[in-house]
């Protein structure tokens, strides 16, 4: 069976949409690697807000500040050891999740071909298509710390520029209704090409596996067919964003029903002076919790990292296509 159908020049958004829904749900294997292979979803922080009466508190505050300090003396070698930890941890889970994307996207290729797939050989993909998207995203990010270095150097230039114009004149109230539009302007391009950026990213990593390109051509390869679909791969995009909100619901309902039981075990538990068998219950629904969140983000992002794959393959197929 194909997913979704075969392409034409006619591009059906219907069968990209539920014709990789059903790969997804039908190659579960695929979810262990598609936890952190996907993209698309995110969810929204929180924040905290403190108000108070300081004005009699400045001595409890100072001893506060002095034990703060003492005690991150006292344990220096150990923050520096998390922090290390940390950094290693995050290392790790970087790499982790390039091969986790080989894997991914090279099995969903294979899906499309109507070739035989299973975890063994999603994980060959995985290993063989490591070290390419590993030189694909340092490419990446020597590309991304340029554009940073210019960036910030045209800030700090334009900063001294209206900082040097301030002091030597006064800007009329008339000029401030060009300038502020003109800040929103230059926003909203600069969102416009994030997005832009995005897709060519997106393209272009699956332009490494599946079709074994360098980090320049694959680069060169998805501007093109961004640029021979710009309409298209706009489309899809913002499909992908709306996809992305439900996603989002799925995860949170996923996270938000097991916890209700699981809040309610743990009141019960301190109400109850911690019992025992409270606290196992409770400990069982934490961990039942953490696994149904864990399998949904799993799910939809593995769905979405088989909705860009699939877009890609079709949107090359086209392109083959005569006119």
């Amino acid at each position: 069976m194909s997913y979704p159908a075969k392409a034409s020049k006619k591009f059906d958004y219907g069968s990209l949409i539920t014709g990789t829904l059903k790969l997804v749900l039908k190659h579960r294997f695929l979810w262990f690697f598609g936890i952190l292979a996907g993209g698309g979803t995110s969810l929204g922080g929180w924040s905290c807000n403190y108000q108070g009466d300081f004005g009699d508190e400045s001595f409890e505050t100072d001893a506060s500040f002095d034990y703060i300090e003492d005690w991150v003396d006292a344990h220096i070698k150990l923050l520096i050891a998390l922090a290390i930890a940390a950094v290693v941890l995050s290392l790790l889970l970087w790499l982790w999740s390039i091969f986790c994307k080989g894997a991914t996207v090279a099995t969903v290729k294979d899906i499309i071909e109507e070739k035989p797939v299973n975890f063994r050989t999603a994980w060959s993909h995985g290993r063989q298509n490591f070290f390419r998207l590993l030189l694909f995203y340092l490419f990446l990010l020597l590309i991304l710390l340029g554009v940073a270095f210019i960036a910030v150097a045209l800030i700090v230039f334009l900063v001294f520029t209206a900082i040097t114009l301030f002091s030597v004149t006064t800007i009329p109230g008339a000029a401030w209704l060009l300038i502020i539009p003109l800040i929103v302007v230059a926003f909203i391009g600069l969102m416009a090409v994030s997005i832009l950026f995005q897709i060519i990213i997106i393209l272009a990593m699956r332009a490494v596996v599946i079709d074994e390109k360098r980090p320049a051509a694959a680069l060169k390869g998805a501007w093109r067919m961004m640029e021979f679909n710009f309409g298209r791969t706009l489309l899809i995009f913002l499909l992908s964003v709306a996809l992305s909100f439900a996603g989002n619901i799925i995860i949170a309902f996923a996270l938000i029903i097991p916890i209700i039981p699981t809040a309610i075990a743990w009141i019960a538990a301190v109400a109850t002076g911690m019992h025992p068998a409270l606290i196992i219950i409770a400990s069982i629904l934490s961990l039942l919790a953490l696994a149904c969140f864990t399998v949904a983000l799993a799910a939809v992002n593995t769905y979405f990292a088989a909705y860009w794959t699939v877009t890609y393959i079709r949107l090359k197929e086209q392109e083959l296509l005569p006119a």
